[in-house]
């Protein structure tokens, strides 16, 4: 083992996540939280020596999942604090567009062979937090979102949250399941979306 990437002491509460890009070879990136000055997603074309800032616009650019296109980076706002929901930017630079407001924060996110986009919200304190229901989020043209299912949290500890297993799921076809969601605890689904 050795260190790839060191951030300067206080500079980040956490790594989110680190994702390799499957449109891009030698890409990587990584996202990193919590609070506005923390909340970046970075792109490496070194295997993360040099981090290069893509976003940086404080709780819309708080992100756990990263949904990448030829075009444009997709992901959730990770943020019980102010204003979750999903977002977009192009590769090639130019503003953050908020495509959706959801109604908790957004950790995962998958995509189908149909081109279909999902994000899941996860239930938790905060004030920006305004459902009990850990939802799932989806488009079928990557442009508009809408709620297509939701669970009700449970009375546990744990956040409710819905989960996507790696990688593209077949045909359009959506594969999840569900974390401390009243009656549906550890439920694998296999479900389709219609347009």
């Amino acid at each position: 083992w050795e260190t790839a990437c060191r951030f300067e002491p206080g500079s980040i509460r956490h790594v989110h996540a680190l994702h390799l890009d499957p449109c891009q070879t030698g890409r990587s990136w990584l996202c990193t939280g919590d609070m506005d000055d923390e909340s970046r997603i970075y792109f490496s074309d070194d295997g993360y020596g040099t981090l290069q800032v893509f976003a940086e616009a404080g709780q819309l650019s708080r992100a756990t999942d990263l949904i990448f296109t030829d075009d444009h980076l997709y992901w959730g706002v990770d943020s019980p604090l102010r204003e979750p929901g999903i977002a977009r930017k192009a590769r090639n630079g130019g503003p953050i567009e908020r495509l959706a407001h959801t109604p908790a924060p957004v950790y995962f996110g998958a995509r189908n062979e149909a081109n279909h986009f999902f994000f899941s919200t996860s239930v938790e304190p905060g004030p920006a937090v305004t459902s009990s229901h850990a939802e799932i989020v989806a488009s079928t043209d990557g442009e508009h979102f809408a709620s297509v299912a939701s669970w009700r949290s449970d009375i546990t500890p744990q956040q409710a949250q819905i989960h996507f297993p790696c990688g593209v799921a077949p045909e359009d076809l959506v594969v999840f399941y569900c974390r401390a969601t009243l009656f549906w605890e550890n439920s694998l689904v296999v479900a389709r979306l219609y347009p």
